[in-house]
């Protein structure tokens, strides 16, 4: 597959040109995809299968309902992933561990 730099998300109304180096981490909440940016985030209704096809070297499934760029983690430490920005997150102490081996 040709290597993508960009997401485009459909919202009401409108297309959203969303970088790949922009994302921190796209987070499935419920019935929304959540994906958060270094300065801003963008949620969406559905599911992640518009992800299933784009080959990101640099984002890794934490699991089913999260993926994470490893290039904006910054810091981890106590179950948690701390990102540029401020930004963080708490996850479970066997995904702390995978996340750490793709480091």
């Amino acid at each position: 597959m040709d290597n993508i730099d960009a997401l485009i998300i459909r919202k009401p109304g409108y297309y959203q040109k969303i970088l790949k180096n922009e994302i921190m981490y796209i987070k499935k909440d419920y019935r929304r995809v959540i994906i958060e940016l270094e300065n801003s985030s963008v949620s969406l209704y559905g599911d992640k299968t518009f992800l299933k096809d784009i080959d990101f070297k640099e984002f890794f499934l934490v699991h089913n309902g999260l993926i994470v760029n490893l290039e904006k983690i910054i810091k981890m430490a106590n179950s948690h992933i701390y990102f540029k920005g401020g930004k963080n997150l708490k996850i479970g102490v066997n995904n702390f561990r995978k996340v750490l081996k793709k480091m």
